[in-house]
């Protein structure tokens, strides 16, 4: 193969070519793996019996889902982190204020959910593909806006509670 995925050098696997890709910077393929290997770890344990599941279980796990990982998960995850940041890298430099708003107004709302706790690895693709992180500043006026507006209501309101 010439190009699998954008990728231009594989290495011959077992027969399987597979992308030569520096994994340094990158975090969702990794969180990818562990997700597909807490599931690979629950189906190994319910078919190797309990004598030799000390022994095979972690031995089976780490081999499939390191296969997994190197075929699949990893120029997969290196795609979708390298798009996510292309999106936001477009729409930052395109639409501008109008982006930094959607952004802004969406975060608190974001943050009550907890979703924002998986905002890291997106945060550090952009570092790694972008060279800035531009959701942060954004962001952090968002935390500084609400937090003004509850400073306001408490100067403003005539209630003691």
């Amino acid at each position: 193969m010439d190009s699998w995925w954008g990728i231009e050098r594989t290495i011959n696997v077992f027969g399987l070519n597979v992308a030569m890709v520096g994994y340094q910077g990158t975090v969702l393929p990794i969180l990818i793996a562990v997700w597909i290997l807490g599931i690979v770890e629950r189906n190994i344990r319910k078919i190797v019996p309990e004598v030799l599941d000390i022994l095979l279980t972690p031995f089976l796990t780490i081999m499939i889902t390191g296969f997994i990982s190197l075929t699949v998960i990893g120029p997969v995850g290196r795609i979708i982190g390298e798009g996510i940041s292309f999106v936001l890298n477009f729409a930052y430099n395109s639409v501008g204020a109008l982006a930094g708003l959607i952004f802004g107004g969406l975060y608190s709302t974001i943050v009550i959910t907890g979703i924002h706790h998986s905002f890291h690895a997106i945060e550090a693709e952009l570092i790694k593909n972008v060279g800035a992180n531009l959701l942060l500043p954004i962001w952090s006026m968002a935390n500084v806006a609400q937090g003004g507006a509850a400073f306001a209501v408490y100067f403003k309101t005539k209630m003691q509670k």
